[in-house]
């Protein structure tokens, strides 16, 4: 997670690739939440199958996350965010909006939600508060 902060900002204002983008968006948040339904699987003696699966899906909602970040920082409510919109254009910070687009960015966060939520079809209504976590993320406003 830090080392996904720390490019983050030390890149700010440089043109980046499509990899690195990705690179420094899986190892933000999507760090944290792989770290939590990892351990969750873990701690619930998880095959290795399974924890595999639980690690597909949370790099997706984390990745999931940040281009949804990306899209609240183009056009969000200020006063909902708690923070100003526009700042990451500001920064020139390289961002999911500023790579592909708009519209672009809202596809392939579309994309990503469902393929974290196809990783979970196998577990039936077991995994319904996982499908609603993926779906909070994707239509997040704040």
């Amino acid at each position: 997670m830090i080392a996904g902060e720390y490019i983050d900002t030390e890149l700010e204002g440089k043109q980046i690739s499509a990899e690195t983008l990705e690179y420094i968006h899986k190892n933000k948040t999507g760090a944290l939440l792989k770290l939590c339904v990892r351990m969750g699987a873990i701690l619930a003696n998880a095959s290795e199958k399974d924890i595999d699966k639980l690690t597909n899906y949370a790099e997706k909602i984390g990745l999931a996350f940040q281009i949804k970040d990306d899209i609240l920082s183009e056009e969000g409510n200020e006063e909902i965010l708690g923070k100003p919109v526009g700042n990451d254009k500001e920064l020139e910070k390289c961002t999911y909006v500023s790579q592909y687009g708009l519209e672009k960015s809202k596809e392939i966060l579309n994309k990503i939600t469902k393929e974290a939520i196809s990783e979970l079809d196998e577990y039936g209504e077991k995994a319904d508060f996982l499908r609603g976590l993926a779906r909070y993320i994707q239509n997040r406003n704040k």
